[in-house]
């Protein structure tokens, strides 16, 4: 308590926790030779004698034991963040009912690819206004909408104009809500929950999920409901991306890993309705996805 209390050593959960112990290794530390040659040279460069000797040794020592501690939990955290980033990008299968799966994975926004080659649908959260302008001021790029759609934009120069003319016609029978405010961009806004299918190219097609910034909990569950009924009834199927899950759909890290949870039990009481293998997309590292879900914990 003492030593705690003077270099603040704190007992805490995550690498605050590594942090704390190699700094007590550090402090230990002054077991090791090189406290000699602290004491030589306070001596013999430095020329002092008496018990000042001493006090500026043994401050030294602690000071040095501890940053190197230190140094050592940075170097640490470091190693593991880094080999965390460039750590695989491999689906983990959750589960999977009369051969089709369900995974969760993480993705990075610079791997998003239109690829026509391959069949794909995703499912992207957009504004209740389902804007497609990307200024700043209208759509965030570093949102999941804007990340989406600026990809596609950079694709192909049409693609703009073509998207924005199928949310038109799909949208036209679609109650709606006139706001006539300063408000930049679509001046319609729709219910949360309302979905559009949009073609990407031959291959490839978006479900985009109208969503509120900060859905409640019931408009997250409404949501998750409405687009697994579209997608069961949709008359083609591919494989599924589902990109929902990001920080402006929940208020802290904790919430957000609850939703994903909730929506993977979701899935797995409807399992029997899966019509082609589904991937929920995580783009923030810091949720842990490899304990989110044990199917033989929920058989218990």
């Amino acid at each position: 308590m003492f030593f705690g209390k003077i270099f603040k050593i704190k007992i805490v959960k995550g690498k605050d926790n590594i942090v704390s112990i190699l700094s007590v290794i550090g402090f230990l530390d002054i077991f090791f030779d090189y406290r000699h040659s602290i004491h030589d040279f306070i001596i013999d460069k430095l020329k002092l004698k008496g018990r000042i000797v001493e006090v500026i040794y043994w401050f030294s020592v602690i000071f040095i034991s501890i940053l190197i501690g230190k140094i050592i939990a940075f170097l640490w955290s470091k190693y593991v963040e880094i080999t965390k980033k460039f750590s695989t990008y491999q689906p983990i299968e959750l589960f999977k009912k009369n051969g089709i799966s369900v995974y969760i994975e993480y993705e990075d926004y610079k791997n998003i690819s239109y690829n026509n080659e391959q069949r794909k649908t995703y499912v992207v959260p957009v504004n209740t206004f389902f804007d497609t302008e990307i200024d700043g001021s209208i759509l965030n790029t570093n949102s999941v909408q804007g990340k989406y759609f600026k990809k596609l934009y950079d694709s192909d120069n049409k693609s703009k104009k073509n998207l924005e003319k199928q949310i038109s016609d799909k949208l036209k029978k679609i109650d709606h809500k006139e706001i006539n405010n300063t408000k930049k961009g679509r001046k319609k806004e729709y219910p949360a929950g309302t979905i559009v299918e949009a073609k990407i190219n031959d291959n490839n097609k978006f479900y985009l999920l109208a969503l509120k910034e900060k859905p409640s909990e019931e408009d997250f569950v409404l949501s998750i409901v409405r687009i697994f009924k579209y997608y069961s009834n949709a008359k083609d199927t591919s494989p599924i991306y589902i990109s929902f899950f990001d920080k402006k759909n929940a208020v802290t890290k904790y919430e957000l890993r609850k939703k994903i949870a909730f929506f993977i039990y979701f899935l797995y009481l409807n399992k029997q309705f899966l019509r082609d293998d589904i991937h929920l997309i995580v783009f923030d590292r810091n949720i842990d996805i490899t304990t989110i879900f044990n199917e033989e914990d929920f058989k218990n």
